[in-house]
């Protein structure tokens, strides 16, 4: 285990600690589901980290497979929250 593998998984817990104490205010965001998924994925990927040394072929399959689906749905939630159809809340001229 090394330094680079510590500093993912304490700075995943702080910012599960982040979304789990402001809870109900990122539940107000149009996505939430999605980003909250997202994370979790990419969460248990941080978690496989650690796993794959006791079977490192089928483990570290798993934990670089939720790594990619995570930063995946990731991007989709990006793309759902700013893009809106080629128009934000922004750049409206009501």
């Amino acid at each position: 285990m090394d330094l680079i593998e510590i500093s993912k998984i304490v700075i995943g817990l702080f910012v599960l600690l982040f979304i789990l104490q402001n809870y109900y205010r990122f539940r107000e965001r149009k996505n939430f589901k999605i980003i909250f998924g997202a994370f979790f994925l990419l969460f248990l990927g941080w978690i496989f980290d650690y796993l794959d040394y006791l079977y490192y072929s089928v483990l570290n399959i798993i934990q670089h497979t939720l790594l990619a689906i995570g930063f995946i749905i990731m991007a989709i939630w990006f793309w759902k929250e700013f893009h809106q159809g080629g128009k934000n809340e922004h750049n409206r001229n009501d």
